[in-house]
C-alpha cells in the first residue's frame, strides 16, 4: 500500500472553513432534516390506484416505506462527519471509508425517486421515461450541481479581482453573500403580483429548491470527500477478507431493505381507492394551497357550504358550464 507524502496528505486536506462549514451543510444537515421530514409522510401522495409508476415512487419518500434505509443514511452520515473534520481516519480504517463510498449510491437512489416524482413518470418502459431516466434527471441533477459550482468560481474570481485592486471587505461580503441572495430575491418577483405573496413565495420557495436538490448536493459533497479519500488512500486493488465480508454485508442488508421498500409500497397503494376522485381533482386541490399564494378565495356552494377556489377553478367552471 502506497502512502501519501506528508507535504501531498497537508494539500488534500486543506479546506478553508467556509468549504468545510458548506460540505458539513449539504453532507450532514441538509440530509438530517429530510430524514426528519419523511418521518411526517411523503409530500406528494397519490389520491387512487392510477397504474402510473411516479405514484409508486412518491410512497418511497415516507418513513413507512424507506424505513430501513434510514440506518444506512445515519451510517454515511457519521462517516462523512467524521471523514469531513478527520480525513486521516477515513485513510487509515475501511469502515469510515466504507460510510462515506456507501452514501453515494444512497444519495444517487433518491435522486432519482424524487425526479420520477416530479417529472411524473408513467411508465419507466416507455420511451418518454427511458429518455427520463436516461437524460432528464442526469441533466437536472448536473445542472444543480454545475450551476452552483460555476457562480461560486465566478464569485471567487471576482473577489480575487477586488482583492488586488484593494477592495473593501464590505464590497468583497456583498459580492459573496449578499448579492447572490438579491438576485434570488429579484428571480422570484414575476411569480407574486404584490407584496405579501411575493414575500410568502422569497420565503418558501428556496426551502422547496433545497429538498429537492438535497439528494444532488449530497451526492455531489460525498463524491468529493470520497476522491479526496481515494487521493490520499492510493491503495492497490487488494481486499483483506474482513473488507470483503464488509461490502457483501452492506449489499446483502441494502437488498434487504429494497425488498422491505417494495413490499410495503404495494401494500400501500393497495389501500387507494381503485376509482379517481369526482371533479377536477388537480385544480382544486390547487386552490386548497396558502391563499395568499394561489391567490385563493371563500365562496358559497348552492348546497350552502362553503369552500375555496381561485381563477383556474373559476375559469375551468365557466367551462364546464358553456359545455352544457
Amino acid at each position: 500500500m502506497m502512502i501519501a507524502s506528508f507535504e501531498e496528505t497537508a494539500r488534500i486536506e486543506s479546506m478553508s472553513p467556509l468549504q468545510t462549514g458548506l460540505h458539513f451543510l449539504l453532507g450532514n444537515v441538509f440530509p438530517s432534516i429530510g430524514l426528519l421530514l419523511m418521518l411526517r409522510g411523503s409530500p406528494v401522495t397519490a389520491s387512487w390506484q392510477s397504474g402510473a409508476f411516479h405514484d409508486y415512487a412518491a410512497f418511497l419518500l415516507s418513513a413507512r416505506s424507506g424505513a430501513l434505509f434510514y440506518p444506512f443514511f445515519f451510517y454515511a452520515i457519521a462517516c462523512f462527519t467524521l471523514g469531513l473534520f478527520r480525513l486521516e481516519l477515513a485513510r487509515r480504517w475501511f469502515w469510515i471509508r466504507l460510510g462515506i463510498y456507501s452514501g453515494i449510491p444512497l444519495a444517487l437512489q433518491y435522486c432519482f425517486v424524487v425526479g420520477i416524482v416530479l417529472l411524473r413518470v408513467d411508465n419507466v418502459l416507455s420511451w418518454k421515461g427511458f429518455l427520463s431516466l436516461v437524460f432528464a434527471i442526469p441533466l437536472s441533477m448536473l445542472a444543480l450541481i454545475g450551476v452552483p459550482w460555476v457562480g461560486w468560481r465566478l464569485l471567487q474570481l471576482l473577489k480575487r479581482y477586488l482583492q488586488r485592486k484593494g477592495g473593501s471587505g464590505l464590497w468583497i461580503a456583498f459580492l459573496t453573500f449578499a448579492g447572490p441572495s438579491l438576485a434570488l430575491l429579484f428571480g422570484l418577483m414575476p411569480i407574486a403580483s404584490d407584496a405579501e405573496s411575493w414575500f410568502f413565495a422569497a420565503a418558501v420557495l428556496p426551502g422547496l429548491i433545497a429538498v429537492i436538490a438535497t439528494p444532488v448536493w449530497m451526492t455531489a459533497v460525498y463524491g468529493g470527500l470520497a476522491w479526496r479519500v481515494h487521493r490520499l488512500q492510493r491503495s492497490r486493488f487488494q481486499f483483506p477478507l474482513a473488507v470483503l465480508l464488509g461490502i457483501f454485508s452492506w449489499l446483502a442488508a441494502y437488498m434487504a431493505a429494497w425488498r422491505f421498500a417494495v413490499v410495503e409500497t404495494l401494500e400501500a397503494y393497495s389501500a387507494l381507492p381503485t376509482s379517481p376522485p369526482s371533479g377536477c381533482y388537480v385544480a382544486t386541490t390547487a386552490a386548497q394551497g396558502h391563499p395568499r399564494f394561489v391567490r385563493s378565495w371563500p365562496t358559497r356552494s348552492c348546497r350552502g357550504g362553503y369552500h375555496r377556489v381561485n381563477m383556474q377553478v373559476a375559469y375551468l367552471k365557466c367551462g364546464e358550464l358553456i359545455a352544457q
